[in-house]
């Protein structure tokens, strides 16, 4: 079964033992998920670890804008198992994700949700991207645009719903890198 080659060392240590509203109204830090270059989850200074199966389900729902049901989440995940097999993994990855970092993962009825607090810098990059095609942003931001340009999606993950989200991320971010070129040949910037 697929499931994230080379995900497990993409990780550094650490544990957390607060929750994310917490973090939240204490102000320790903003809740941030990284997937351009590799998974990591992040509060301030701080890397919670969590199970491969977990990050998954983690890196799933912070590319979905929207709530995704359930059944549609344990399909997509493991789609090589039973259905049964498939909610029993998913019922088993929110268990543990709820153990170490509660309030992560909401349910919303029958559907699964990030918490609305939460970073994902996947969607600051497609945000940046429309915002470079749209004329919106120039090239004297092109350090900050290079580097949520510089990285892949999970490069190392190979499961079939991340090549497809990778592809999309890919043409999104070479279509913005056009715009910002033609950009800088409009303004006489070459170097």
């Amino acid at each position: 079964a697929s499931g994230g080659k080379g995900a497990s060392g993409v990780n550094a240590a650490g544990s957390i033992a607060t929750t994310a509203t917490r973090w939240d109204r204490n102000g320790d830090g903003a809740l941030r998920v990284t997937l351009l270059g590799g998974f990591a989850l992040l509060c301030g200074t701080r890397a919670p670890n969590p199970s491969l199966n977990s990050q998954r389900l983690i890196a799933y729902l912070a590319l979905r804008d929207r709530p995704q049901s359930r059944s549609h989440v344990a399909g997509t995940l493991w789609p090589e198992s039973t259905e049964d097999r498939s909610h029993a993994s998913l019922r088993s990855a929110l268990w543990r994700l709820n153990g170490t970092e509660p309030g992560l993962v909401r349910s919303i009825g029958g559907a699964l949700v990030l918490n609305h607090s939460i970073e994902v810098d996947t969607s600051r990059m497609a945000s940046t991207a429309r915002m470079v095609m749209g004329g919106l942003l120039d090239a004297r931001r092109l350090g900050e645009i290079k580097e949520l340009f510089a990285h892949d999606l999970l490069p190392e993950w190979d499961d079939e719903w991340v090549m497809v989200d990778r592809e999309r991320l890919r043409q999104l971010r070479l279509h913005a890198l056009e715009s910002l070129a033609e950009q800088c040949i409009g303004a006489n910037r070459f170097g």
